[in-house]
C-alpha cells in the first residue's frame, strides 16, 4: 500500500494476509462441511458452517464500528482519492470472490465458440492493471513505490 500511514498500511496487509491464511486453509471445503461439528466459542450452533457465518458478521459488526469511530473522530474517508481506491479494493474482492469454488478445469474452457475463458478475463484484468500503473508510475504519480509482481 501506498500511504504516508505507516501503521494503517500495516494493519492492512496483516488483515489481506489473514484473510488469504483462511481461504487457503478452507480451500476445498464443501456444503457438507458446514454441518461438521466444530466447538470453537464461535461456531454458531455448534458446526462448521456456524463457525464462518459468525465470522462473516464479525468482520461487517467491526466494519460497522471503525465506520462509526472515524465519525467521531471526525476522521471519515471523505478524500475522494482515497475513496477510490477503497472502492477498487472492493471491486478486486468481489472479482475474486467470484473465482471461489471453481474447478481449474473451468478456467480454460469457452462457453461458446470465439467467446474468451474465465483465464483469459483474470490475465486481462491482471495486465492492463499492471500496465496502467507502470504508466502512473512512469507519469509522475507521487508516490512510486516497487510494485511487486502478480505473477510470481
Amino acid at each position: 500500500m501506498t500511504s504516508a500511514n505507516s501503521e494503517v498500511s500495516r494493519l492492512i496487509e496483516r488483515l489481506q494476509a489473514q484473510i488469504n491464511t483462511t481461504l487457503q486453509a478452507f480451500d476445498g471445503l464443501t456444503t457438507g462441511d458446514l454441518e461438521r461439528p466444530d466447538d470453537h466459542g464461535c461456531a454458531v450452533g455448534g458446526t462448521l458452517g456456524g463457525l464462518l457465518a459468525h465470522n462473516i458478521e464479525h468482520d461487517r459488526m467491526h466494519t460497522g464500528q471503525i465506520a462509526t469511530k472515524r465519525w467521531e473522530l471526525g476522521v471519515m474517508q471523505g478524500d475522494p482519492a482515497q475513496r477510490m481506491l477503497a472502492e477498487l479494493y472492493c471491486e478486486r474482492a468481489l472479482l475474486i470472490s467470484s473465482l471461489m469454488g471453481l474447478p481449474d478445469a473451468a478456467l480454460d474452457q469457452r462457453p461458446a465458440e470465439g467467446e474468451t475463458t474465465i483465464r483469459e478475463v483474470v490475465e486481462h484484468v491482471l495486465y492492463w492493471e499492471h500496465d496502467s500503473v507502470d504508466h502512473a508510475i512512469a507519469h509522475g504519480l507521487n508516490h512510486p513505490k516497487e510494485t511487486k509482481k502478480t505473477d510470481e
